[in-house]
């Protein structure tokens, strides 16, 4: 099961980095950041409609779930800025 969660991790972080990427190389950055943002705020909805937990245990389970995302927009963004100059 282990094995089935980490393909699943290690598809969305390359295909956040594959879309931040393209995203960085034609708007820039900034607009790259959305994609992220928006998976956090989204995570945290959910998380918060689930069950009312305590401010630290909500923030720390969105981030958790939010991580392939974070990571993949974090590899496009900077593979584009390196690749950019």
């Amino acid at each position: 099961m282990n094995a089935v969660f980490w393909t699943i991790g290690g598809g969305t972080v390359l295909f956040v980095a594959v879309l931040s990427y393209v995203i960085t190389r034609r708007y820039g950055w900034g607009q790259a950041l959305a994609l992220p943002i928006l998976a956090l705020v989204a995570l945290l909805a959910m998380q918060w409609q689930e069950r009312a937990a305590t401010g630290f245990e909500l923030s720390w389970s969105s981030l958790v779930f939010a991580a392939p995302v974070l990571l993949g927009a974090v590899a496009g963004i900077a593979v584009a800025r390196l690749r950019r100059g």
